[in-house]
């Protein structure tokens, strides 16, 4: 089973290994519940087209595309919720979308600061592009992003500054120095 999560409000569904079977037993009514309209298009168009070209030995091509239609469901169902953004649960983590050190959205258009030092960030792009990086994550992150180089360099920089050590508080200092108290307002 994969869970496919749509990062941009965390909405889930689930692509069972069982949905042959389902795409089986109710064949265009299946998609229909799971929204696939372009498919129930062209699954009405092959029945009316069968019917009228070969009369009753449609029903032929029409069972070999029910059967079809059924063995195929699974990646027609993973290729539909990738291409509406969603993302399989496992690979949000290797993204980084879920990690408290990438930037968090906070509203439209509006990012939250990361907790992570800008330093950080610029040490783990410029690893990125060097002989240096760590070829085990940069194997993992590259595999995991479907050989997509971009996609690959972005999870590799976020996998890195979350492995690097948090940099330590700075204290607290007034702007008018340690020992010197703000200014008060003048009396009135």
């Amino acid at each position: 089973m994969t869970r496919y999560t749509l990062p941009s409000n965390g909405h889930s569904e689930e692509v069972s290994d069982w949905t042959w079977v389902f795409a089986f037993l109710f064949g265009i009514f299946y998609f229909m519940v799971k929204g696939l309209w372009t498919h129930v298009a062209i699954q009405i168009a092959l029945i009316v087209v069968s019917l009228a070209a070969f009369g009753e030995s449609g029903i032929l091509v029409i069972m070999i595309m029910w059967i079809a239609y059924a063995f195929t469901a699974r990646g027609i169902l993973d290729r539909a919720y990738l291409r509406k953004g969603y993302k399989p649960a496992s690979s949000l983590t290797a993204s980084g979308a879920s990690s408290s050190t990438s930037p968090q959205a906070t509203g439209v258009g509006q990012v939250q600061p990361s907790p992570v030092s800008d330093d950080a960030w610029a040490k783990a792009m410029a690893e990125v592009e060097s002989p240096e990086r760590n070829q085990g994550l940069w194997a993992r992150v590259f595999a995991q992003a479907g050989g997509d180089e971009s996609k690959a360099k972005a999870a590799y920089i976020s996998e890195r500054v979350k492995s690097m050590p948090a940099p330590a508080p700075s204290p607290t200092r007034s702007r008018w120095g340690d020992n010197e108290p703000a200014p008060q307002p003048p009396p009135k």
